[in-house]
């Protein structure tokens, strides 16, 4: 089965009364056809980057935390928050998972001990290596149908879509 196929870059379905039904871009307006199509390549892009933090036992938001650290070095358990846009509660969990696997170390800031500083471990390090790795060759899948130009678009455009 190829990307295309995978995804529906091709073609893009919704749920009808009467069953599953084509929906054809040229005949539906393009505001419609395109979301659904947006919609179907990110829940599938989502599926396959899932499946791969997963036999790392890590999820999306961890992913983030990690690459935050890894750039900033030691850092506050708030700030790294605050960058990721997570809660308090849902920070202090996704760094226990962490620090039960090794990969982070939590320690307590020098002049203010309510402050936790957030470190990468040797581990976490390359896991986060490895993890990467991995990610490229999920993304590599889910851009072959584009050409280098278009694939190269797509990076430039979506960022704009975020800020």
């Amino acid at each position: 089965m190829t990307a295309a196929t995978r995804y529906g870059f091709n073609r893009c379905q919704v749920f009808k009364k009467d069953g599953l039904k084509s929906i054809d871009k040229n005949n539906t307006p393009a505001s419609i056809a395109d979301n659904i199509c947006v919609a179907r390549a990110r829940r599938y892009r989502s599926e396959d980057f899932f499946n791969a933090l997963v036999s790392y036992n890590l999820v999306t938001p961890q992913l983030g935390i990690l690459r935050v650290i890894n750039e900033a070095g030691s850092v506050s358990q708030q700030d790294i928050g605050d960058f990721v846009v997570i809660d308090k509660a849902s920070m202090v969990k996704f760094i226990d998972q962490l620090e039960k696997l090794k990969l982070v170390n939590r320690t307590s800031h020098e002049t203010d001990r309510r402050i936790k500083l957030i470190s990468l471990t040797p581990k976490g390090k390359k896991t986060l290596e490895i993890v990467a790795e991995v990610i490229k060759e999920v993304e590599a899948v889910f851009l072959q149908p584009l050409t280098e130009e278009e694939q190269q678009q797509l990076r430039n455009i979506v960022p704009k879509l975020l800020l």
